[in-house]
């Protein structure tokens, strides 16, 4: 396979899958921990708590708002309190 030339999202026809492209995420290697975490962290988003959700070098972070800054939230309750309340992190 040849390296990409460009970054952005990357879909199944670009690595040979067939079938309808479908976008592939890529992921960092987690804890148990972190795993769970980025999982509630999607149901959240899928709720529509929040709009977005990140890992970057292992860490968890989302966000509220377009015009926000990603917050890391190290825990699950953190998560329920930043949605809660907002706490004005940001």
């Amino acid at each position: 396979m040849a390296k990409r030339k460009t970054k952005g999202p990357l879909y199944t026809n670009e690595v040979g899958i067939e079938g309808p492209a479908a976008q592939i995420y890529l992921t960092h290697h987690l804890t148990a921990f972190n795993k769970q975490l980025l999982s509630h962290t999607l149901e959240e988003k899928k709720r529509g708590n929040i709009i977005a959700t990140l890992n970057f070098r292992g860490k968890i972070y989302v966000k509220k708002q377009d015009n926000q800054r990603p917050v890391q939230e190290k825990d699950i309750w953190s998560l329920e309190e930043f949605i809660k309340h907002n706490h004005g992190r940001e």
